[in-house]
């Protein structure tokens, strides 16, 4: 088994020649490929040099020994020891960067079919690595901890062992310290890294793959540079994957044969045969066609050319083994002895043993000859390859599977040939190169030596174009220096530089390979080191640029550092587009999630086009909201002052380096956020998927009801309303331009009147001088005249609009009568007066209606008592939902809902502005709203159940009274509102006349429904057992003492048990209710249901916390507070399915719509199960997130409880915490809150008192 073919491919020669062949092959080769043979061919010197070391490897036993196990070392790709090392003990090199150490190679053994050696194969899996722990940077400690010196082995690494090497004989040889594992230093535990542990690296898994060339063997090694562990301080070592060929049923290896065992008949032996011998690895049938007359020998092997494993230049051989199977048994008898002697040769004479006259008849036994092994040691050796066997047309796994044949010559009848062939005339043609060298002589004349002078200068002419006209810069090319860039680059302030433009590199930046850097460097050293400049006549001692190329070669060079600058490359755009952006989606996000793309810790899917698949755009979207970026910001760290001795100001600095680097991480993450919000926001795609399940859900709800759809008139509907939607969309655009212009005008006239304020007052203080201040004419006004016009004056221009100032100015000027300009002065000032001023006795009139209205339309009359429902909201409270003040307070508490705090706050005080009881407002319209939704979903419903209202009670005298104070008060459910308010309603409310009265409603005689069969009710309660609705089963017991009674049948209780304690969610996943219905409670399932904890599936557990949240006034005086309520929501599922939602919402409106299918913000999947009275729940997260995608989830730990209004229904929550699934972190514990209690999902109101212990 070889790991490498190299050498033996050179000398042409398989891995198992022989030191013979050896010697054949390379004398053969060096003749061949001797440069003075190939003088036009400017690679046979190096051919040659290779030829020459693979011989002196492959010559001795040892070295190809190593060769074989290990494959090419430095020893044997190089003529001897590296020369770099050797001058580096002598000269520095300031050029050159420290080369680090490399960490041990991994090697793996790979199995691999033979099938996938001859047809190569990709390979693609995952392997677990270790990598530098990215917390500690692989310093094993926490920051700023020191590593120790080992005490052990006194920092060295290394201790002296004692070990007996033979009888008397000791001596001490070094070993690595068991207490520092050789490192020297070690880490103190309290110092160590709580990610890594003090070992430096972590494990992570990394997806890889290679290729299985055609034509490899079995133990060649492949090498993936930089994939093996990686070690602190050194260059990650390679995977290497040593192939291991399993074996195949079929065919035999050796080297780059193959080889076959087929049986043949007696008959097919003697006379030929034509068949199809097997099946190739690449599928092709192999046909061995025979012709009559060639006899094949027992054992006997065949070769056939070129249908061996594949090689550099074309395949090796396949030996196929002939085994003749002679007949068994008493075949002869069943033969004629006399004619089979005729066909077949008959026995030699001269071998043939005269009898003695002393002979003897021995019997003879049959025995088993399984045990004699044959085997043929060198096929190579015993078979002599002939000529014809050699296929012309090679075979690749990329043609089609046709069988081939292959025919073996017809054997000669005679033993030698007896006679020559007469001799024949050929005219022979001189060709060849010797040929061709001595026509060129004699036609120019020249002799040997001046021939081959001439032919080494043209070869050297020839070889220089070549030289030049080949690209020697990798890529890198030639990038114009500008004079700008040589003349500013200054070392000192080198992060302000643009590294790769210093080495030319601008075209390719980060896409730059490590060989690239290096020879871009090589380039501008050689061009600006200042021994150069000095020899062009430039200032030797102006050396600045060299030392920003240096330093650019540090920075690049250095895969931390050129993360850090790449981090923050300003030649590529942070810029993400707007929401508002417009444009083709994929032409406009496309580029930038490419240019985001590279930041990526793992590959991340590109965008796609618009036919992708929705599984693709999901995967996308999932990918970047999981999205893991190694952009850094070192790179803007403030250097720290080395030289200062303040240990204060590093400190300082540190922590101000690294308080800025968290929040750029943090703003670049909302960035990407941002970017991926936008991008879901406005791709097309999901909103056509968005489109086609509200179009799957729609049809599912037609045809659930009965309703067929055609789908020719739905597509027509749906152009017609597409182009409704153009058309209207093109009206508001057109609209919204007008706006726009309008708006345009508007604001330019009022920027001009602004700017020409002052000019306007100026004017109309000067009018009003020139009119003597409106005096008579003749008189002198005083000076408190004088000062008062002029303090109104001021007044009526503060007061006015900007515009209103000038339209003032332009009627005074267009009027040349004094009276008229003292009257439009008048009438600017009482429009002022008009607006800012408002009478009491306009106050008491509108208290006075306000109140008769509310007096008529309060309470209902007699003939229309009938009509009144809990659903109907009160008369006065009729306008308040349309009321501007309640939808300003309805915008606020929506603003507040979603986390808006700063608008909601400034839609609070405008409320409370308009209306300082518009929370009471608010209260009231929630309420009837609340009512209106209820009486509109029993519209339908014929058994709906109608409440008493509260407003409406029963007075001493049997009258039903309107009770307005209960107008006021809101729901239990609705969420408290602000502490401040006033009075004024209340006071007007008590000088209401309380006196309404309404008659007494005739009561319908109740069904008798005990007098039902038992049959019947029992079927009724089974029902509600079916139904999951334990409420109204508790209702229906209380209807009559035969229900009642009805309701303790064994069979009802059976029914709860087997629907609700289901396993493995109720119960463990080894207990059957059955069994223990019958071992443990004797049969009685009544007990069992009420003994068993068990998780209440018919509601919804809620819980209640407040907080008071403060806000601001214009006022010092006065303080607005708001009591902010929020209701955390569990819902379990027979499934092992929960639902956890934190939200502001009321249970009124939250519980009914708390199902699988809801999808909001704060809303939360797990999965649970009860064990005894203890609840887990476990992997809460968003239920659109792949739970393999997820970092943290939440797991909750609970106690069922139970209390005097049913059993089992309160929940305490114990533990409440945040787990970290991909990284061992300590489990983050979080708020509980208040215990939660059970509400009821079939009328959303309380259960009776007496619960029966359902």
């Amino acid at each position: 088994m070889v790991v490498e073919t190299e050498f033996y491919d050179l000398l042409g020669v398989s891995s198992t020649a022989t030191q013979s062949e050896i010697r054949k092959a390379y004398r053969k080769q060096a003749i061949s490929c001797h440069p003075d043979k190939n003088p036009d061919d400017p690679n046979a010197s190096d051919k040659f040099q290779k030829i020459s070391a693979a011989y002196e490897v492959l010559s001795d036993e040892v070295t190809r020994e190593s060769y074989d196990a290990f494959g090419r070392t430095d020893s044997a790709s190089s003529a001897g020891p590296p020369m770099d090392d050797f001058m580096s003990s002598f000269f520095f090199d300031l050029n050159r960067p420290p080369q680090p150490s490399k960490a041990r190679d991994q090697v793996v053994d790979f199995d691999v079919s033979l099938n996938d050696l001859y047809l190569g194969k990709s390979v693609h899996f995952a392997i677990e690595k270790d990598i530098t722990c990215k917390l500690c940077s692989g310093s094993g400690g926490k920051k700023g901890a020191k590593p120790q010196s080992c005490g052990r082995c006194s920092g060295s690494g290394n201790v002296l062992l004692s070990r007996q090497l033979g009888p008397g004989l000791i001596a001490q040889m070094p070993s690595p310290c068991p207490d520092c594992h050789g490192e020297g230093v070690k880490i103190r535990d309290k110092s160590r890294c709580r990610k890594c542990e003090g070992s430096k690296t972590t494990k992570a898994k990394k997806k890889i793959s290679f290729d299985i060339k055609k034509g490899m063997v079995d133990g060649q090694k492949i090498r993936l540079q930089g994939e093996g562990d990686e070690v602190p301080g050194a260059k990650p070592g390679s995977l290497i994957f040593k192939l291991r060929a399993k074996k195949h049923d079929t065919f035999r290896v050796s080297g780059y044969d193959l080889a076959i065992t087929i049986k043949l008949t007696l008959f097919e032996a003697l006379a030929g045969f034509d068949k199809v011998i097997c099946n190739h690895l690449d599928g092709r049938s192999v046909k061995l066609s025979v012709p009559q007359g060639r006899v094949i020998q027992p054992a006997e092997t065949l070769c056939l050319r070129d249908q061996g494993m594949p090689l550099s230049r074309g395949y090796g051989d396949l030996y196929v083994q002939c085994n003749v199977e002679m007949p068994s048994g008493y075949w002869m008898k069943m033969q004629d002895r006399t004619s089979l002697g005729k066909l077949l040769p008959k026995p030699d004479q001269k071998s043939e043993i005269k009898e003695s006259e002393n002979s003897q008849t021995a019997n003879y036994e049959t025995s088993s000859m399984s045990n004699i092994i044959f085997c043929i040691m060198n096929i190579h050796s015993s078979v002599s390859p002939s000529s014809s066997l050699r296929k012309t047309t090679r075979m690749s796994a990329t043609q089609p599977i046709t069988p081939i044949s292959i025919s073996l010559p017809v054997a000669s009848t005679s033993a030698a040939p007896t006679t020559l062939s007469k001799p024949v005339q050929r005219k022979l043609v001189p060709v060849g190169g010797a040929y061709a060298a001595h026509a060129r002589r004699q036609a120019s004349g020249k002799t040997f030596d001046e021939d081959d002078a001439a032919v080494k200068a043209e070869n050297e002419r020839l070889a220089e174009e070549e030289r030049k006209n080949q690209p020697e810069d990798d890529g890198v090319g030639e990038e114009p220096e500008s004079k700008e860039l040589l003349q500013t680059s200054d070392p000192k302030n080198y992060k302000a530089l643009d590294m790769y433009a210093i080495l030319g590199l601008s075209n390719l930046r980060y896409k730059a390979t490590q060989d690239q850097i290096r020879l871009a460097h090589k380039k501008k050293i050689l061009r600006h080191h200042p021994d150069k400049k000095a020899g062009r006549g430039g200032d030797a001692n102006d050396d600045r640029f060299f030392k920003c190329v240096a330093r650019a070669l540090e920075i690049l060079d250095n895969p931390e550092r050129r993360k850090q600058f790449d981090s923050i490359d300003e030649t590529y755009s942070d810029k993400i587009p707007d929401a508002k952006t417009k444009g083709d989606f994929f032409e406009v996000y496309g580029p930038v999630f490419d240019r985001e793309s590279r930041f990526s810790e793992t590959p991340v899917p590109s965008l796609g086009g618009a036919d992708a698949p929705r599984d693709q755009v999901e995967e996308f979207y999932n990918a970047w909201y999981n999205f893991v970026s190694w952009r850094s910001f070192e790179w803007y760290d403030k250097e720290i002052n080395e030289g200062s001795e303040n240990r204060d100001d590093k400190r300082y600095t540190e922590k101000k380096n690294k308080s800025d680097r968290a929040q750029r991480k943090k703003e670049d993450n909302a960035r990407v956020r941002t970017l991926v919000d936008n991008a879901l926001a406005a791709d097309p795609r999901m909103k056509k998927f968005r489109q086609d399940d509200k179009a799957a859900r729609e049809a599912k709800k037609n045809k659930a009801k009965g309703i067929t759809t055609d789908p020719k008139k739905a597509k027509e509907d749906e152009a017609i309303k597409a182009a409704q939607e153009a058309a209207a969309k093109e009206e508001q655009v057109k609209k919204d331009a007008a706006s726009k212009a309008n708006k345009a005008t508007d604001k330019k006239a009022k920027e001009a009147a602004r700017k020409n304020l002052s000019k306007s007052k100026k004017a109309i203080k000067q009018i009003v001088t020139d009119n003597n201040y409106f005096q008579p004419p003749g008189s002198t006004p005083s000076a408190n005249d004088i000062e008062l016009q002029l303090n109104e004056l001021d007044l009526i221009a503060n007061g006015l609009e900007p515009e209103e100032t000038a339209e003032l100015k332009k009627s005074l000027d267009g009027t040349p009568d004094v009276a008229a300009k003292r009257e439009a002065i008048v009438s600017s000032a009482k429009k002022l007066l008009d607006v800012a001023s408002m009478s009491n006795d306009d106050l008491d009139k509108f208290r006075t209606e306000w109140k008769s209205e509310l007096s008529s339309k309060g309470g209902p009359s007699k003939s229309s008592h009938n009509d009144i429902s809990t659903h109907q909201p009160p008369a006065q409270d009729t306008h308040d939902p349309s009321d501007h003040a309640v939808r300003i307070y309805e915008q606020a508490v929506e603003a507040e809902q979603v986390g808006q705090l700063g608008d909601s706050i400034d839609l609070y005080r405008r409320a409370f502005k308009l209306d300082d009881a518009v929370d009471k407002r608010y209260a009231r319209y929630v309420s009837h709203k609340v009512a209106r939704e209820r009486e509109e979903a029993n519209d339908n419903d014929d058994g709906a159940i109608t409440h008493e209202r509260d407003d409406i009670e029963l007075n001493k005298d049997g009258n039903y009274v309107y009770n307005f104070a209960k107008t006021i008060q809101t729901e239990p459910d609705a969420p408290k509102q602000s502490s401040y308010r006033l009075d004024a309603i209340d006071k007007l409310i008590e000088s209401l006349d309380n006196t309404l009265t309404l008659a007494a409603e005739n009561e319908d005689e109740q069904c008798p429904i005990s007098a039902l069969p038992d049959e019947i009710i029992l079927h009724i309660y089974r029902n509600l057992v079916q139904r999951t609705d334990l409420q109204t089963l508790v209702r229906f017991s209380h209807t009559s003492k035969k229900l009642l009674l009805l309701s303790n049948d064994n069979i009802i209780w059976k029914d709860l048990a087997r629907t609700h304690l289901v396993a493995p969610h109720q119960l463990k996943p080894s207990v059957r209710v059955d069994e223990l219905a019958l071992v443990k409670y004797s049969g009685n399932w009544r007990k069992l249901w009420i003994d068993t904890p068990r998780v209440r599936l018919d509601g919804v557990y809620i819980s209640i916390c407040r907080y008071l949240r403060h806000g601001e006034s214009e006022s010092a005086w006065t303080t607005f507070t708001q009591l902010v309520t929020f209701y955390r929501y569990l819902r379990f599922f027979p499934d092992g399915l929960v639902i956890s939602w934190l939200s502001t919402d009321v249970p009124t409106s939250s519980v009914p719509a708390l199902n699988e299918n809801l999808r909001c913000k704060g809303l939360l999947h797990g999965r649970w199960k009860l064990r005894n009275d203890s609840i887990l729940i476990d992997d809460l997260k968003d239920p659109d997130r792949d739970i393999r995608r997820v970092s943290y989830v939440f797991r909750m730990k609970a106690k069922l409880k139970s209390s005097v209004h049913g059993k089992h229904n309160k929940i305490e929550l114990l533990e409440y915490v945040s787990v970290n699934r991909e990284e061992e972190e300590v489990d983050i514990p979080l708020k509980a809150g208040r215990n939660l209690t059970i509400l009821s999902l079939s009328h959303l109101t309380s259960a009776p008192k007496t619960l029966l212990l359902f």
